[in-house]
Order: C-alpha cells, then structure tokens, then sequence
C-alpha cells in the first residue's frame, strides 16, 4: 500500500492530492434489497494497517480526525445494485471513502479488489 495517491472524483475533474492512511476492515455487514435490483448496505469498519507516520505526535496534533478515525468502529451506508446475481456497490468506493472524510484529503484505502489502478495498492 502506497501513502498517496491523484484521485478524480469525477472524470471531468482535475486530480487532486489524497493520502492513504490505513485499510478499511468491515466489521459488521447488513444488507436490505430495497427493489427488484436495487438495496443499501449499511456496515461497520475500523481502519487497520495503519502507516507508521500516523503514529508521530505532529501528525496527530494536525490532524485530530485521523487519530478519532483510528481508534474508532465507523458506520457507513451505500446503495447496492443487482448485476449478473450479485449484489454490487452502486457507487465508486474511493468516492465513497472521500465522502466518508468530508473530503479532508485523507482516507481510508480502496478495499482489497476495488480501483485496481489505484497506487495505494
């Protein structure tokens, strides 16, 4: 896993600067179908794998939200869509883990098998 990476949040926007600060690990996971092909998942994560440089006394000074996001279980909601006899996210998941920031410019990590052309992997 790589510390930073260029993200579009669009493909009409410009890349912009975003710093990985560990992985996303679901901790508990609930499904609802909300249509025929359609539903939301509501779950809950920790961030793990956390880089050393989250550890040193001015980074965490900096940035308060990191610290409380570290120690913390997180509650998060998506929606799902039905395709080929699965259930999919129906939005990107990096724009997902912006969203999940207030878009700070820093994240939690792709999860494993999500933006394959993402650096942080």
């Amino acid at each position: 896993m790589r510390d930073a990476r260029l993200h579009r949040l669009s493909p009409e926007s410009p890349p912009q600067p975003q710093l990985c600060f560990g992985r996303k690990q679901v901790t508990t996971l609930r499904h609802a179908s909300t249509g025929d092909r359609s539903g939301t998942v509501d779950y809950a994560y920790r961030i793990v794998d956390a880089p050393r440089w989250t550890t040193r006394a001015d980074i965490r000074a900096a940035f308060p939200f990191m610290v409380d996001m570290l120690k913390s279980e997180l509650r998060a909601q998506d929606g799902t869509v039905l395709s080929n006899g699965r259930w999919n996210l129906a939005t990107d998941a990096g724009t997902q883990a912006v969203a999940d920031m207030s878009n700070k410019g820093f994240f939690p990590c792709p999860a494993e098998g999500g933006e394959r052309d993402s650096p942080c992997h």
